[in-house]
């Protein structure tokens, strides 16, 4: 069976008599043209992929047999237009290529024809953005935009393989005494670490005092010491709740490792009870950590991927 890109093939038509004496009655064979396509990731639900074309198809129907992933395609039954049910499976990362197999009948005989769907890379942070669009688009590889809360959700709960660092869910959004922390130190909690392989690519916290210009994120394998600087330091930004967007992080850990947080000004941190997470802190800009106590959650978390879903 020829197979040319996008519907266009060209296949024989089949005709059986259905007369042994040569009448004029004749069973039409009904046949389908194998489909292949190329598409960006993530299609919007109910995009039409391929209309079905062949041979005798008046009056057919349609159905699928199976597909690979379930879930993905939906065909009408009576037209033959093939379209996206699920957008979500529709994941470079996840399933470059989307397969089925589908059957078109029509009351005299039936044939089974496939489509092939090849999905192409797209920049998973900037489809997923929506008021930081533009800014993400027109930033320099390497710095940090300013996000909405909105976005940070978004992309914590659509990317894949996503891990909150710092602290988790939970710990950040603990119920307990708020209040602020002292200027000019450097911590970091030993809870939710950076897995291995781990790109880090967001970060948010709970700024308590003044406006911000020298706040950065540090990065170590040993919760006492070693730490460094990563990437540039945060942009200017207000007291309360800030989030932020790394663009084109190109450096993953290479085994599990601890995220730290610098900030001249201090945050708001939670004191609370019956957490087995530790609190590690040094005063300054530092890379070594001189103290560690219980039951004080600082309100920063990072989110890390160990897939690279960013162009």
């Amino acid at each position: 069976m020829k197979r040319i890109a996008i519907t266009i093939l060209a296949l024989p038509f089949f005709f059986q008599s259905c007369s042994s004496d040569g009448g004029a009655a004749e069973a039409v064979l009904v046949e389908a043209f194998d489909i292949t396509i190329e598409l960006p990731e993530h299609p919007e639900t109910g995009q039409k992929l391929a209309q079905v074309e062949g041979d005798n198809l008046e009056g057919a129907t349609f159905s699928l047999v199976s597909q690979n992933p379930q879930g993905g395609m939906f065909v009408d039954p009576n037209t033959g237009e093939i379209t996206v049910l699920d957008s979500t499976v529709f994941d470079y990362e996840i399933n470059p290529i989307l397969t089925a197999t589908l059957t078109v009948n029509n009351q005299v005989s039936s044939n089974q024809f496939n489509i092939e769907v090849t999905l192409t890379d797209i920049d998973d942070i900037e489809f997923f953005l929506t008021d930081s669009k533009d800014a993400y688009k027109n930033a320099e590889r390497g710095s940090w935009v300013l996000i909405t809360e909105e976005e940070y959700e978004v992309l914590a709960n659509s990317l894949n393989e996503i891990t909150r660092i710092g602290t988790s869910k939970d710990e950040y959004d603990a119920e307990g005494e708020i209040s602020n922390s002292i200027d000019h130190f450097t911590f970091a909690l030993d809870g939710a670490k950076i897995p291995e392989g781990g790109f880090v690519f967001a970060f948010k916290y709970d700024n308590a005092n003044f406006r911000s210009i020298r706040s950065k994120l540090k990065i170590t394998q040993d919760i006492w010491g070693g730490y460094e600087d990563f990437a540039s330091v945060l942009p200017y930004h207000e007291v309360g709740e800030n989030f932020f967007l790394l663009k084109g992080n190109e450096m993953s850990l290479e085994s599990e490792g601890f995220l730290g947080f610098y900030n001249e000004h201090g945050l708001r941190w939670i004191r609370t009870e019956g957490l087995d997470t530790r609190f590690y802190f040094g005063f300054g800009d530092i890379n070594t950590m001189e103290q560690n106590y219980s039951n004080f959650i600082p309100r920063y978390q990072g989110l890390s991927t160990t897939i690279k879903q960013w162009k």
